[in-house]
């Protein structure tokens, strides 16, 4: 269940789309329609189904790619199956937590896709490995394994601290460049 509208999933979804030989059926999400629907419009292979549950129905792969607080709330709606393959993007959300959200689906992994695979510039951070994610996401710039949940969450807390890293990089440039320090950092 890819939820459209965020530029990181549509480049991801592009990127994905692009670059298969015969690309897979995508299910997307009403969330986000306009965005679904572009998609749609550009990747033969896409559809925006009318419902979440209709994403799960048909699909046996489920990229879960939600805001952490409205994730529960969405995926309490959803009925899992035992044969879905779940592929969490859901930040800080542990696994044993998305396990009981997803129950019976037999296998989830939680994910770290970064906006660089857009470009296959970029690695992504898997926990615990599986062949379907590592199908998904090698072609987009790489696969990470970590031999642990909690070191899965070093990484997500390495690429948040980055960004605030990156942010802080930009604000001192603009209030080096004449931006009022209050305004540049805003």
């Amino acid at each position: 269940m890819w939820e459209p509208g965020r530029s990181r999933r549509r480049s991801s979804k592009d990127s994905a789309s692009k670059k298969c030989v015969e690309a897979p059926a995508v299910f997307l999400s009403p969330r986000g329609r306009q965005v679904g629907q572009e998609l749609a419009a550009r990747f033969p292979n896409v559809a925006v189904c009318a419902s979440n549950q209709d994403v799960l129905d048909a699909a046996p792969v489920v990229v879960l790619a939600l805001r952490p607080a409205m994730a529960r709330e969405v995926v309490a709606e959803l009925d899992f199956r035992p044969d879905h393959v779940v592929l969490s993007a859901v930040a800080g959300v542990a696994l044993s937590t998305l396990r009981e959200w997803t129950a019976p689906a037999a296998h989830v992994v939680r994910t770290i896709p970064l906006p660089q695979a857009a470009r296959r510039q970029s690695l992504t951070a898997l926990f615990p490995d599986h062949p379907i994610a590592r199908d998904l996401f090698e072609p987009l710039g790489g696969v990470v394994v970590p031999p642990d949940e909690p070191t899965l969450d070093a990484f997500g807390a390495a690429t948040f601290a980055a960004h605030l890293d990156y942010l802080t990089t930009i604000a001192g440039w603009l209030a080096g460049h004449g931006v009022e320090p209050g305004a540049a950092d805003a």
